[in-house]
């Protein structure tokens, strides 16, 4: 993958489906965030706060300490209905996640300075496949499949707040 270095994937426990964006090269990784669903539909997302990775020597570490700085909540933001998580479920399947672990994870664009990648990972049936691919040129199973998170997510309610 033209020699890009990802942060080590670090699968949460029930995790159904993880969607990391990361900068890659760019020693700026303030912009990094990521979501995360449990298999019981709690959505959960982190942002990161001011990251910077200054030692070059760094730029090439697969450590998710250097492309991660806020962890998951404690608790869900948002909680699917049952319905709604079986329609991610369906979503997920849709985008049939070994076929496209079977493509070319990464089309370059030219961009040298600030590449950065999605990598969508989905655990299902005990498998976990996961695929990498430039931001912003997403397969159309991809582009999909967010289509429909984006739309639960909205629709879901706000979970309870832990007692």
């Amino acid at each position: 993958m033209d020699n890009l270095t990802l942060a080590r994937l670090e699968i949460p426990d029930s995790a159904l489906l993880l969607y990391e964006q990361m900068a890659i090269r760019d020693p700026d990784r303030s912009g990094n965030w990521r979501f995360l669903f449990r298999a019981d539909g709690g959505f959960y997302h982190a942002r990161n706060t001011r990251l910077w990775v200054t030692d070059p020597a760094l730029l090439a570490s697969d450590d998710p300490a250097l492309f991660w700085n806020t962890p998951f909540p404690a608790t869900p933001t948002r909680a699917l209905s049952p319905q709604q998580r079986d329609e991610l479920e369906r979503a997920i399947s849709t985008a049939d996640f070994p076929a496209l672990a079977r493509r070319s994870p990464f089309t370059p664009h030219g961009r040298v300075s600030d590449p950065s990648v999605e990598r969508w990972t989905a655990i299902q049936d005990g498998e976990t496949r996961s695929v990498v691919v430039e931001s912003g040129a997403a397969p159309p199973e991809l582009v999909t499949l967010r289509t429909t998170i984006d739309a639960l997510v909205a629709a879901a309610p706000a979970a309870p707040a832990a007692s």
